[in-house]
């Protein structure tokens, strides 16, 4: 059976996100995420030249390394003050 790679980490990271939004305080955001949720979009993008996928929710994003036969976390970024969390 062969498992798509790319399936695996979004799922696997979704609950990583939220988990990390979570953790930060709200005065650091400036905005307050649950009163207004616009202003935080998710999103998923992928440079296939450099076998990366990000995936954000507007306060903290996971960079994958999509390799061949495996995949691997670069890094989780606070976007609020876009210090690397690993």
């Amino acid at each position: 059976m062969k498992i798509n790679c790319t399936q695996v980490v979004i799922q696997l990271s979704v609950g990583l996100l939220l988990a990390l939004a979570t953790l930060m305080p709200a005065e650091s955001l400036g905005k307050d995420w649950l009163i207004e949720p616009r202003s935080f979009k998710a999103e998923i993008r992928q440079d296939k030249p450099s076998q990366r996928l990000v995936l954000s929710n507007g306060i903290a994003s996971r960079v994958f390394y999509l390799g061949h036969d495996s995949v691997s976390t670069l890094k989780i970024i606070n976007e609020t003050d876009q210090r690397n969390l690993l």
